[in-house]
């Protein structure tokens, strides 16, 4: 059997002793023996069964600044009679240190520049630690105030550093005044608003440097003059260079600034490898509703949340809203979870 529970928790499990006569007055003493106290703050030492199934609480509890870091062996032990212990039974402790992953929630919306009020990310934090990873070594944080984030009609997936054609507009159907659009391809949605949300981070990072490099003072031996004049900016610094000597990037002529802004894109969303996961909260879009007939009955159904296996980005609809244990299994995803399938024979 195998257990985790979090630091600074105190469980209570039950303990059931069997005998093979079982109207026999036992009166046995059973006790308990850590591999390992480390992370372990008490444990209930001993227990006497008086009678066969006889079940009793069983209390751990961890400590919540030390961390069970090691697979710990609990194990129950009963006097054979000549004095020697004799194992009737054990349960395996799982190390309890905890992913503790910041979750940024990022209010989507589709064809507009109205925002209607914004996801309450505190309640979704606070019901899926409660509901869904309580018993998991994961707990979620909140990364801060939501942002909101502006979807238009013709924005595409940047893929190598070249928009893929396809805008979202493709995939979504306008269904009336005030209804929500609907979306026919949440794994396209996904990479477009995902793409379309790197591209901006890159932009607000290549700003915010030029603001600063404006500030730079720079002497070259005869005066001083500022590193990036407050009228010229990184990219027509570069481009400048390139007419006077294209750069060559692996055999093939490329911009110095799309070469960074490239680069800088790849980096943020492929490589930056820290543990924090963006949920795209989509106001104004939900999903098709799909219609099967058998031969008894019209089943309909519908995606709802989605998440890219070891990506950090999840994309929720307005009609998945609230259904946690769907956003959990999705998440799990991002940790690197797969589907598992068990087929008997």
């Amino acid at each position: 059997m195998l257990i985790l529970i979090k630091p600074g928790k105190e469980v209570i499990l039950s303990a059931k002793f069997f005998d093979t006569d079982s109207t026999a007055k036992l009166g046995v003493i059973v006790s308990f023996k850590l591999s390992n106290k480390k992370g372990i703050e008490s444990f209930t030492n001993t227990l006497t069964f008086k009678n066969s199934e006889d079940i009793l609480d069983f209390k751990i509890k961890t400590k919540s600044a030390e961390t069970i870091d090691d697979k710990t062996t609990l194990t129950a032990f009963i006097d054979d009679g000549s004095g020697k212990d004799l194992e009737i039974g054990k349960i395996n402790l799982l190390p309890n240190k905890l992913l503790k992953a910041k979750i940024f929630f990022i209010d989507v919306f589709y064809n507009t520049s109205t925002p209607t009020t914004p996801f309450n990310g505190a309640t979704m934090i606070n019901d899926l630690n409660l509901k869904a990873f309580n018993q998991s070594s994961v707990e979620l944080i909140s990364g801060g105030a939501n942002k909101t984030f502006f979807i238009k009609p013709t924005d595409q997936e940047l893929v190598d550093g070249t928009y893929d054609g396809h805008p979202i507009s493709n995939v979504l159907t306008n269904m009336g005044p005030g209804k929500p659009y609907e979306l026919s391809d949440l794994d396209k949605a996904l990479k477009i608003i995902m793409s379309k949300f790197y591209e901006n981070m890159v932009n607000e990072i290549l700003i915010s440097t030029e603001t600063e490099l404006k500030k730079l003072d720079v002497n070259d031996g005869k005066a001083t003059r500022k590193f990036l004049e407050p009228s010229s900016s990184i990219k027509k610094e570069l481009d400048d260079l390139d007419t006077a000597k294209p750069f060559n990037s692996g055999g093939s002529v490329m911009k110095r600034y799309d070469l960074i802004v490239d680069r800088l894109y790849s980096y943020l969303h492929g490589e930056f490898k820290i543990n924090y996961l963006f949920a795209f909260i989509c106001h104004n879009i939900e999903t098709k509703i799909n219609t099967k007939l058998t031969a008894t009955a019209s089943i309909t159904s519908r995606d709802e949340a989605m998440a890219f296996l070891d990506g950090k980005e999840i994309i929720i609809p307005n009609n998945a809203i609230g259904k946690i244990m769907t956003l959990a299994h999705e998440i799990g995803h991002s940790f690197g979870v797969r589907h598992f399938c068990l087929v008997l024979k």
